[in-house]
């Protein structure tokens, strides 16, 4: 597969309007608004090296409640785009977040990202035991540096939980990176 580019961006726009205390408008007050964007990319080409992939995993997945799952990027149990079995050597970029469920079944209350039972691929979590929380409509967990993160038999698994008891998880996990 030709990997042309791979672009992982994050936006982030704060805007806010206050009023004075007892009032109902910004009118009374100096500067009643606030916008502040901020953007941040990681742009991939095509090969191997700083800066490039040449395979990209985009898939959705769902997890029952409390039920949790270990993806393994090093024994090619993770398709790509094109459904090829798929080992990597390096993941460049690693994003997961929670989407709406299918048929507006009521959505998992939150997931968690990390602490694998064994050879956790740490990402950016550090420590084998650090996690990450994340939530519908909220931030996203986004893993991805210029040289990558390096996958192989000891630091291989991702580990996705279900944090509801009773609702279905329906997330969404791109990868950028290198197959073996």
């Amino acid at each position: 597969m030709t990997l042309d580019q791979w672009q992982l961006g994050v936006q982030i726009l704060a805007a806010a309007e206050w009023a004075a205390p007892g009032t109902v408008s910004g009118g009374d007050v100096a500067n009643p608004r606030f916008n502040d964007q901020s953007q941040m990319f990681l742009a991939l080409t095509d090969g191997t090296g700083s800066l490039k992939a040449d395979t990209l995993i985009f898939q959705v997945r769902q997890l029952t409640g409390s039920s949790s799952e270990e993806l393994n990027f090093f024994d090619g149990s993770v398709l790509d785009v094109k459904g090829a079995a798929t080992g990597l050597q390096t993941i460049k970029s690693l994003v997961i977040w929670q989407i709406a469920n299918p048929v507006l079944l009521t959505p998992a209350s939150s997931f968690t990202v990390g602490n694998a039972s064994a050879n956790q691929l740490p990402l950016n979590l550090g420590a084998a035991a650090q996690t990450f929380t994340g939530y519908k409509d909220s931030v996203p967990f986004i893993a991805g540096r210029p040289a990558g993160y390096t996958v192989d038999a000891t630091h291989k698994l991702v580990k996705i939980i279900n944090d509801d008891a009773t609702n279905l998880l329906t997330y969404m996990l791109a990868v950028a990176g290198n197959h073996v």
